[in-house]
């Protein structure tokens, strides 16, 4: 190399770290600014840099993902998963007895049913994220453009990596999921407590008169009966009514509380498990809601410390990095391309002629 050129890289050198360090340093508060302050000043009328707006904007549909999925239709088969999956998981132990098989299985498959939609989600927010990082960088740099190129690949190589520990995370927290059940929220005993208040009645909408409790027999007069079947949450209340009991499991149709609409034709088959089935659509209801949340809330704390990692930690470290580091970006950089190259081998060959015909000439004038 040249003493010219190891000069020019030299001054190079001092030059690109002050300028690219000065870079940095404004998109890093920039970035604070609008991904963890929520102050958009720098970018009022594009909202697509409003980012804490946005970003729960994103929460909000996930969350909505969440609870619309078909897994939280609490009508969707209505005690006939249950019922099948006690069937496969009887056993040899005191009638009554609700295996934890059973509602680990179905559990599992709830869990299943959703486990895309936090892993989508996380994509969702870093293909975001990632637009936000490289448009404010490229907005610092756009008087260097030679420092671009570098930047903008840093920028990728950062999000890309914090993608990956998102998705891991997730499907960790997927998977804790799907191998217990457990809370100490007081909601869940709360919420199935109500829920199965509701079991004696609902029984009596389903089962054969003789099957019930006993109690005593009504005494209003058919003629005064309500002229639409009441669901069997309200079943109770015909007795209040005097609705003659033989006649509260005539109905095709029970309208459970949150539940809507129920054939129960199709429950009279399984009389001997609508007990326990019942109390397991009841747990597994007011559970849900509890994993529901959890993933939500969960995923929103997350967000938040992996957005400020990468903000106060990890972007400059990983720019850096890219431009000084191992990469050699800066060396990469300065490096001269191939048609500068040739140009520079054509000139010299130039001066190197010129100087032959100078020192010929010489020689002719003597």
């Amino acid at each position: 190399m040249s003493a010219g050129r190891t000069a020019s890289r030299e001054n190079s050198w001092r030059k690109y770290p002050l300028t690219f360090m000065q870079i940095i340093g404004s998109a890093k508060e920039s970035l604070r600014k609008i991904l963890l302050r929520g102050e958009f000043d720098e970018y009022p009328d594009e909202k697509k840099m409003h980012c804490t707006a946005r970003l729960v904007e994103l929460l909000d549909q996930y969350s909505d993902e969440l609870h619309t999925n078909a897994e939280s239709n609490p009508e969707k088969n209505f005690l006939m998963e249950e019922i099948m999956v006690l069937e496969e998981t009887k056993g040899i132990w005191l009638p009554n007895f609700l295996p934890r098989t059973a509602f680990l299985t179905v559990h599992q498959r709830k869990v299943n049913g959703i486990s895309s939609i936090p892993t989508s989600f996380a994509e969702k927010v870093w293909n975001y994220v990632e637009e936000v990082v490289i448009s404010v960088i490229m907005r610092h740099s756009d008087k260097y453009h030679q420092l671009q190129l570098p930047f903008r690949r840093a920028g990728q190589n950062l999000i890309a990596k914090m993608k990956e520990r998102s998705v891991d995370w997730v499907m960790e927290i997927v998977e804790m999921e799907k191998l217990t059940y457990y809370t100490r929220n007081p909601e869940y005993l709360s919420d199935w407590n109500k829920r199965m208040s509701y079991q004696h009645s609902f029984l009596k909408a389903v089962l054969p008169a003789e099957e019930w409790p006993s109690f005593s027999k009504a005494v209003l007069p058919k003629e005064e009966w309500p002229s639409v079947p009441m669901g069997a949450m309200a079943v109770d209340s015909f007795s209040k009514l005097g609705l003659p009991y033989e006649e509260w499991s005539s109905f095709s149709k029970v309208w459970p509380e949150g539940f809507g609409k129920i054939e129960v034709e199709k429950l009279r088959q399984f009389r001997h498990v609508l007990p326990q089935a019942f109390d397991m659509k009841m747990r597994m209801t007011a559970y849900w809601k509890i994993v529901l949340r959890r993933l939500v809330d969960c995923m929103a704390l997350h967000l938040q410390l992996s957005v400020s990692k990468l903000v106060n930690k990890e972007f400059e470290k990983e720019i850096v990095d890219e431009l000084m580091g191992a990469s050699g970006g800066i060396e990469r950089m300065l490096d001269e391309s191939p048609s500068v190259n040739a140009k520079r081998l054509k000139i010299n060959k130039s001066i190197e002629l010129l100087q032959k015909s100078k020192e010929v000439v010489a020689k002719i004038m003597d």
